[in-house]
Order: C-alpha cells, then sequence, then structure tokens
C-alpha cells in the first residue's frame, strides 16, 4: 500500500493506528505499507520498487502534497505504467486525495482518475478520496491529516471497498 504521509501514519496516537496496518490486521494480510511523507508522490523510483515486490493487490493513495494548479498527468501515468508493466494482472486500487484545507486539491483527483480510465484496465480502478472520508471533522487541525476517528473511517471505507471487489470479481482475495 503506498502513499502519502495519511497512509504512513502521520499524527496518530500509535503507529497501529495507520490504516493499512488496521486494513491488514482486519484481513488477515501481510501488508506492506509504503507510505511516505511529503514529496515521495507519484515518483518513479517508488513505482519500481512497487513493481519488484511480489504482490496480490496494489493500493495507491496520493496527490494531496501535489499542486493543484499544475497539470500533473504525464506524471500519474509514468508512476502507474511502471506499476502494471511485465503483465501484472492483480488488483490496483487508487484512491484520490480526501479533504485538504490547505491547498486545492480537486484537479488532482480529476487528473487522477482521468488517468486510471485511460488506461482501460479492468482490474484498475479509481475511488474519489472524498467516498472514503468526507468529514471535515476527521481532520487534524492542520486540514491535512487524519485524526484517530478518520484514520479508523478511512480503514473501514478501504476495507468495504476490497471485500465488495473480491464480491464482484469472485478471484481476488
Amino acid at each position: 500500500m503506498h502513499g502519502d504521509s495519511i497512509t504512513q501514519g502521520a499524527n496518530y496516537s500509535t503507529p497501529r493506528m495507520a490504516w493499512p496496518d488496521m486494513v491488514a490486521r482486519e484481513l488477515d494480510w501481510d501488508a506492506v505499507n509504503l507510505g511516505i511523507g511529503g514529496f515521495g508522490v507519484f515518483d518513479p523510483r517508488v513505482a519500481e520498487y512497487v513493481a519488484s515486490l511480489p504482490r496480490d493487490f496494489v493500493s495507491i493513495h496520493c496527490g494531496a502534497n501535489l499542486n493543484g494548479k499544475e497539470d500533473h498527468r504525464e506524471r500519474i501515468r509514468q508512476f502507474l505504467s511502471i506499476v502494471l508493466a511485465n503483465g501484472f494482472s492483480a488488483p490496483c486500487l487508487v484512491v484520490t486525495p480526501i479533504v485538504c484545507l490547505t491547498r486545492q486539491v480537486q484537479p488532482i483527483r480529476d487528473q487522477i482518475r482521468e488517468v486510471v480510465e485511460s488506461f482501460g484496465i479492468p482490474n484498475l480502478r479509481c475511488v474519489d478520496g472524498l467516498s472514503v472520508v468526507n468529514q471535515l471533522s476527521a481532520l487534524n487541525s492542520d486540514g491535512l491529516h487524519l485524526n484517530d476517528w478518520g484514520e479508523i473511517s478511512y480503514y473501514r471505507s478501504i476495507v468495504r471497498i476490497f471485500r465488495e471487489w473480491s464480491i464482484s470479481s469472485n478471484e481476488y482475495f
């Protein structure tokens, strides 16, 4: 599971509160949390590392650290192309940024969704981060990171998405 500081577990009361760790415990998965706070956003070197790991599922949660005034489509496309190279056939979930009170993220959400859809791959799906956590009360005082309650909400939504996906595909999980 790759993402930004929210995936990494920034600002939570304990490392066990990071949503990837809660998802792994709930689904009895061995998970690798590749959350990188700050500038590890759609970095090709990270994509190469993700692509090198044995994996049954990839989950990508990035974008809140990007400038919404710029076009990042090529950067996103390059990242996903690397992750999906070499006949990758496992499910890949991409979640757009959640609410961010300090910068405009809707253009980033739109760019991510557009790039994911352009691949036309059935097992590559994009979910709007607003559908995962959309309540401002889930944010810490910095307007970006989740508090413990928000992290629990995020984890529950991701588990629900994973379970719905497995029910509809009957071949994953």
